[in-house]
């Protein structure tokens, strides 16, 4: 994925899924849903996440998918699994975010560090 541009697209979509309006939520969906098994997708959504300058939904919605994602495609038996390069420039950056201020992301956050924590334990 070329960060750019996909990082403003999924920014959108993850605006729209917090959208009051169904239809609107539904497209969202199936965009995350198609984007998910895509390369580069999570350590994207743990960049748009630890962007504090987005709104509240939109990065709340980053860390749901991504928690989401990490328990789909974390282990290397998955299909679609999360490939080795990914999640090298994954792990470095889990721990920058433990100050987070806004209590439901922080818990969303801790629950996606522990998820990947059990499937790499040991390393």
């Amino acid at each position: 994925m070329d960060s750019s541009d996909s990082r403003q697209s999924i920014i959108e979509v993850l605006e729209n899924a917090t959208s009051q309006d169904p239809a609107c939520m539904a497209r969202a969906g199936d965009s995350l849903r198609v984007w998910e098994t895509r390369p580069q997708f999570h350590d994207l959504l743990l960049g748009i996440f630890s962007d504090r300058t987005l709104s509240m939904p939109a990065r709340l919605m980053a860390i749901i998918t991504f928690k989401n994602g990490v328990d789909k495609y974390w282990k290397k038996t998955a299909l679609h699994a999360i490939g080795l390069a990914e999640k090298e420039l994954i792990r470095p950056r889990l721990l920058s975010m433990l100050d987070e201020d806004v209590p439901q992301i922080a818990v969303q956050y801790c629950v996606a560090v522990a998820r990947i924590a059990r499937w790499d334990f040991p390393m």
